[in-house]
């Protein structure tokens, strides 16, 4: 499975945003899928006589409810499905993003906190010496020090994606703590 992660920065936010790229295959299979999951719909209201009852009426909405609810969600995601993240000196804000449906923006406040790039056993097929990996954020409680998990994403990225990340939240903190004249420069 692959992925795509844009950054975008304005100085004083972090803006990435990390899409699905299933294969050609993938897609079809999903689709095919989510046809065939919805003839028995179809097939509630052929009958011999000229009324539907409402029993098979219900059943229809039911059986449409929770096939458009659960499949075709799950498709969406899979097929189009984006991670939408913002790091800035203050917060860090995460929103998924399944097309039609948005999940609602999760924005906390943090002091410190830590990316973690956590690679996993997949590979690019095209580059295989760049493994992908997960996006972890973890948010450093001031009191007890302790790490406290606010993000992992669901699509993979690769290192060479996650190093352009830290740059640019690096660049952000660095200028805003500048405008704000703590950032003090020490050379040898």
């Amino acid at each position: 499975m692959k992925s795509r992660c844009y950054i975008e920065s304005d100085h004083n936010n972090v803006f990435v945003t990390i899409q699905n790229q299933p294969s050609r295959q993938m897609q079809i299979g999903l689709i095919l899928l989510c046809l065939s999951l919805a003839v028995p719909f179809f097939f509630l209201f052929i009958d011999d006589s000229e009324q539907v009852s409402k029993g098979k009426l219900l059943g229809g909405v039911v059986y449409m409810a929770l096939y458009f609810l659960i499949p075709l969600r799950l498709t969406l995601w899979t097929l189009k499905g984006k991670e939408q993240l913002a790091f800035n000196t203050k917060s860090f804000s995460f929103q998924n993003n399944y097309v039609f449906f948005d999940t609602p923006v999760n924005t906390t406040p943090i002091g410190q906190f830590s990316i973690y790039f956590d690679p996993d056993k997949l590979y690019n097929k095209d580059h295989p010496e760049q493994p992908l990996g997960k996006l972890i954020v973890q948010h450093l409680d001031n009191e007890t020090g302790l790490p406290y998990h606010l993000y992992t994403s669901a699509f993979p990225i690769n290192d060479f994606e996650y190093l352009n990340i830290i740059d640019q939240i690096e660049y952000v903190f660095t200028h805003r703590k500048m405008l704000e004249g703590q950032f003090v420069f020490s050379s040898n």
